[in-house]
């Protein structure tokens, strides 16, 4: 069913002249006519502008699904939304377009236009079961393809060519193919692409992903070989990440009790010249233990306001901050911005972006931040970064490159910056890939590469640890005092 602008707008200024009434049962009256005009616009087919997903809503109830121009399927991610949400997070930029805010997978709304229908793979035999028994190899492969073929936004960086590329890697693939057979043929597709965001889930607890360098593994890997003492490569990692906190805590003063609130996710601690040292370890899941999709965002950037306005007095109060970002991987943009709020006094441009569609890209959008309020730190800042730092822990580290008075020291960051845009497969199975480009304020893209250091002090380094020196602190204070 299509709504006029006229009657939108008619129902609109009859709920605006409720207002005259005065009382807070004309107030109910209002909320409740707002809502129904909300539903009634709401109901109807959408489009997104750029992430291959359509919404059925209709009377409070919706479907979501992926759609390629051969395939349809039930979006598994969409759909685990409540309609009450769709909902209250549509804003209206004109009749026939929404912008949605699905924050738990997207840090900006996703638009969304009015349409007549379904587009006819929903609507034949090529929409596709997420749930069936019957294993489809060819359905499922070429919704892979087509998905990347689309979506994938670093097809210049990487060596698969989805245009010329697909008739040898789908001969490979025949009609009787066994779900091993496909799993094996996915694993190497995204081997040669080493996209940090993507992934593929084809069983529970069981998925495939690749790191975009991988350097840093090498490097413990061939330590690992070089010595006969530990047999079991993970047990090793074990020990070394064991000895790097221990080394670290040396340099902690004694008389300073640690500031942890909450988790812990963030700790402050002093060393030596009166230097402030924060640690963060994550993105994500600052409240409490749970996992990443566990905790609301908004509970996180709560408790992030709540943890810097504790630390920032002492902060102030220092020579110089190090902010240990070195064994960081990431969590929720909306996290990192909130922190980065807390070290700038005016509403600062920290990137741009666009997302990947049908024909090309969106045009580049600013990313902007504003201050916090309260009491904020703008002294001196060395950021700690390593290969271990990605995904929103980078997009931090972006922002930090648009203030003044920041060094880098240790290694490039891993070079994983977009978002993960999750689609879904049949017979259960899922899978993800980045479809956004992120650019510094000089419009320098640092994907599979990372963001670089300004002065080189390796994470792992066995020679230090024995020596219990940790050479990003030791830095770290000589340029602070």
């Amino acid at each position: 069913m299509k709504f006029s602008q006229v009657g939108t707008i008619a129902l609109i200024g009859l709920s605006l002249g409720l207002y005259g009434c005065g009382g807070s049962d004309s107030k109910k009256a209002v909320k409740k006519v707002e809502d129904k005009v909300k539903e009634a616009v709401l109901d109807g087919i959408w489009q997104s502008q750029t992430h291959g997903f359509y919404l059925d809503i209709n009377n409070e109830q919706f479907t979501a699904y992926d759609v390629t121009p051969s395939y349809c399927i039930k979006s598994l991610t969409l759909s685990a939304f409540e309609y009450e949400v769709i909902k209250q997070s549509s804003v209206f930029n004109q009749v026939d377009e929404i912008a949605v805010d699905f924050n738990d997978i997207k840090i900006v709304p996703i638009k969304f236009n009015r349409v007549e229908k379904l587009p006819e793979p929903c609507q034949s035999e090529h929409l596709l079961d997420h749930q069936s028994d019957v294993f489809n190899p060819l359905a499922t492969f070429n919704l892979f393809w087509e998905t990347y073929q689309t979506h994938f936004a670093f097809n210049r960086f990487k060596r698969v060519d989805w245009v010329n590329d697909y008739q040898a890697y789908s001969n490979r693939i025949s009609a009787d193919a066994t779900p091993p057979e496909v799993i094996m043929l996915i694993d190497e597709i995204l081997a040669e692409l080493r996209d940090g965001h993507s992934s593929f889930v084809y069983a529970q607890g069981e998925d495939i992903s690749y790191d975009p360098r991988g350097e840093l593994e090498q490097s413990i890997y061939t330590s690992f070989y070089e010595q006969d003492d530990i047999d079991d490569v993970d047990d090793y990692f074990a020990i070394w990440m064991q000895a790097h906190h221990q080394t670290r805590a040396t340099y902690f003063e004694p008389s300073f009790a640690t500031l942890a609130p909450h988790n812990g996710k963030l700790q402050l601690n002093m060393l030596q010249d009166n230097i402030a040292y924060l640690n963060v370890s994550d993105m994500h899941s600052i409240i409490g233990d749970a996992g990443l999709e566990d905790v609301e965002i908004a509970d996180d950037v709560a408790a992030i306001h709540d943890i810097m306005n504790q630390m920032i007095p002492t902060i102030n109060g220092s020579q110089g901050l190090i902010l240990d970002l070195r064994l960081n991987g990431g969590g929720h943009d909306h996290v990192a911005m909130q922190l980065f709020s807390h070290f700038i006094d005016a509403e600062t441009v920290i990137g741009r972006k666009r997302i990947k569609t049908d024909d090309g890209f969106t045009e580049f959008f600013d990313i902007k931040v504003k201050p916090a309020p309260g009491e904020r730190y703008l002294g001196p800042i060395v950021v700690l970064t390593s290969e271990y730092t990605a995904s929103a822990a980078e997009v931090f580290s972006l922002a930090l490159l648009a203030r003044d008075k920041v060094t880098f020291v240790g290694e490039n960051t891993n070079g994983s910056f977009s978002d993960s845009l999750p689609k879904t497969l049949p017979n259960g199975w899922s899978f993800a890939l980045s479809n956004e480009q992120y650019q510094d304020i000089k419009g320098n893209d640092y994907e599979s590469i990372g963001i670089p250091v300004q002065h080189s002090a390796p994470l792992f380094a066995p020679e230090k640890i024995e020596q219990g020196i940790d050479a990003g602190i030791e830095q770290g204070i000589a340029i602070l005092k």
